[in-house]
């Protein structure tokens, strides 16, 4: 079910009270890019490394649609339904004090979603909105504020009127004027500026404090019915110079309210499709006693639109609070955005995000890192996510019959249904596989047990433990654990020029044996040797051409440990080169042939060497 700005909160009931019957949660992200740079993950990243990479992209995409699928297991019936729903999410700025987003976009990511179907402008014109815990406390400080700083303070200091203004002012003031000893109860002044409604907030309203009350409302009114001909009012036109914008004064209060009704309404301040939008000055009759009850009627607004644009946010905190087991495949990301985007900003180090993650979704499980580890490695040659579906269909598997949930209203998928990428069909595929794989393992038990919930022992292995692509020793990040730290003595750093092929870095390591490579950008690669056991013959025997060193990993750690500390090798590594000759190559080692005997430096040299380097720590 597609759930929009439109029918949010109609289905947010029914919606609350699916995932409290739910055996487990599956979710789904679509995403509007995944690498902020073209720099690839790099298979010999330390875990922190790849976290930072993760947030890099979490703090820069959209999550552009969030896929839900509740399970339900009847035990009397022994069987499994479901039904789907599938979140179009936009960061809608609602008042001009939210949050006005900025984020970037992949063109192959959009590309792929476009490819997929994907609605564009339903994400723009119909997108959920949403706010994260900072951004709802900021806006409710802020409505506090005004309502407990609300006097005429900066208002009462008349502002100096240009000339241009001036005659705009007068009349203006004149209609006000004769406005305050008419029988009218309100009138509206539109077509205004900002300064112009400034000037009269500054100069004119201070005049009427006692009497009459000044607002700003938004009116949002269909294009069709944007000329003045169509308001059944009576008009006053206020001419000003020729060169600014006539002034309308609505004496009758009938039209406004009928077509600021909506933009009234918490939430809606924002045009549709077919919809224009414009400021209007209302002024009302009012005294001191019923302003202050215009204020708090204000404020309660104010708060009430603030707590309607939490919008989607609110379906994520449920999922949190509700301590259920949420499913995903390959969810590292997925759960990395979900966290950002709709609850709060990620921390700047590992540590600190599994210490997050467990206090928001205390229960993860990852169907990628369940296919990858035994006995699923030897039956499952693809994990993406479209071969496992295919794969869990048929033997040994036996997934059971997974209708949708007995509800008139109810919408879910079967598996036929060609909606790849549609995240809450992916998000039911991933449970699919879910129950596939666990019931396998079930039957597997001694004795066998027909039925796996997510709180059987039988998944406690794979709690909390997810998959980490591209990494060559290390699959999975433990949420709730320590994270595994391979060796990698047999791991080597090395710098080169840029027309340097795979052939040369092979050409250089050819007395070690094979090796694997991954390159980190066009001059930097992490070598990996075969034979680990002639990891400690390479740096007192490897012979490094001209523009080429290497270094052990542990070294390549350390210097980047002391890059962020100094940042003059990241800005200049030239500059440092004579800094790394002590720890590459085993010294500074030339083909031979290829040594250079050392000249004096001029006192010249010396000095500037002397500028570049007088820090008051060591490099080492």
């Amino acid at each position: 079910m597609d759930v929009t700005d439109k029918n949010f909160y109609e289905l947010l009931p029914q919606i609350e009270e699916s995932i409290d019957r739910a055996a487990f949660l599956a979710i789904d992200c679509e995403l509007s890019g995944l690498n902020v740079t073209d720099e690839k993950d790099n298979c010999f990243e330390t875990m922190e490394e790849r976290y930072l990479s993760v947030r890099n992209s979490a703090s820069n995409f959209l999550v552009v649609q969030f896929g839900l699928c509740p399970f339900f297991y009847n035990p009397e019936k022994d069987e499994f339904t479901h039904e789907a729903y599938n979140f179009y999410t936009y960061p809608r700025q609602f008042t001009k004090n939210s949050p006005n987003l900025r984020f970037l976009c992949e063109s192959s990511s959009l590309d792929f979603l476009a490819s997929c179907g994907f609605d564009f402008n339903k994400l723009i014109y119909e997108g959920i909105p949403y706010l994260t815990y900072a951004n709802e406390e900021k806006m409710k400080e802020e409505v506090e504020k005004r309502s407990s700083h609300k006097t005429t303070e900066d208002n009462s200091t008349p502002l100096s009127v240009p000339e241009n203004l001036k005659k705009f002012v007068q009349l203006t003031n004149q209609k006000i004027h004769a406005f305050s000893r008419n029988s009218q109860k309100e009138m509206s002044i539109e077509d205004l500026s900002a300064f112009q409604r400034k000037l009269i907030f500054h100069n004119i309203k201070p005049n009427y404090a006692s009497e009459l009350y000044f607002e700003t409302i938004i009116v949002n009114e269909h294009e069709e019915n944007n000329d003045s001909n169509s308001l059944n009012s009576e008009y006053m036109q206020v001419q000003d110079e020729p060169d600014l914008s006539s002034v309308t004064i609505q004496n009758t209060q009938e039209s406004l309210d009928t077509r600021s009704r909506k933009s009234l309404t918490p939430g809606k301040t924002q045009p549709s499709r077919g919809e224009t939008q414009q400021r209007v000055l209302r002024i009302v009759k009012l005294d001191h006693v019923e302003q202050s009850e215009r204020e708090k009627e204000k404020k309660l607004l104010d708060l009430n639109n603030i707590s309607k644009n939490v919008g989607f946010s609110k379906v994520i905190r449920k999922i949190s609070q509700s301590g259920k087991h949420i499913v995903g495949h390959n969810m590292l990301l997925d759960v990395s955005h979900t966290i950002h985007q709709f609850l709060e900003e990620l921390p700047d180090n590992l540590a600190d995000f599994k210490e997050m993650v467990q206090e928001t979704f205390s229960n993860l499980v990852d169907t990628k890192f369940i296919s990858t580890t035994h006995p699923f490695r030897d039956l499952i040659s693809c994990s993406v996510l479209i071969d496992l579906v295919k794969r869990i269909q048929e033997t040994p598997f036996r997934l059971p019959k997974i209708g949708i949930v007995p509800r008139v209203d109810a919408v879910g998928y079967e598996l036929t249904d060609r909606k790849t990428h549609e995240a809450g069909f992916d998000a039911f595929a991933t449970g699919c596989c879910f129950i596939a794989m666990t019931q396998l393992l079930g039957t597997r038990q001694s004795p066998p047990q027909p039925r796996i919930l997510p709180s059987s022992p039988v998944v406690m292995p794979f709690l909390n433990k997810l998959y980490i692509m591209r990494m060559s020793d290390i699959s999975y990040l433990n949420i709730s654990g320590t994270d595994l730290t391979p060796s990698r003595s047999h791991v080597f750093y090395v710098t080169c020029p840029k027309d340097a092929t795979q052939k040369n870095i092979q050409q250089i390591f050819s007395p070690f044996g094979n090796i694997q490579t991954s390159w980190k950008n066009s001059v930097s690669l992490f070598v990996a040797l075969s034979d680990k056991d002639r990891s400690s013959l390479v740096m007192d025997n490897i012979e490094c051409s001209s523009g080429y060193r290497v270094m052990t990993f542990a070294t390549y750690q350390k210097l980047m440990k002391d890059e962020k500390k100094r940042p003059l090798l990241s800005e200049s590594p030239e500059r440092a080169g004579d800094i790394f000759k002590k720890l590459v190559c085993g010294g500074d080692k030339s083909p031979p042939g290829q040594h250079k005997k050392k000249r004096p430096k001029t006192e010249a040299e010396k000095v500037k060497v002397k500028q570049l380097f007088s820090e008051p720590t060591s490099w080492n």
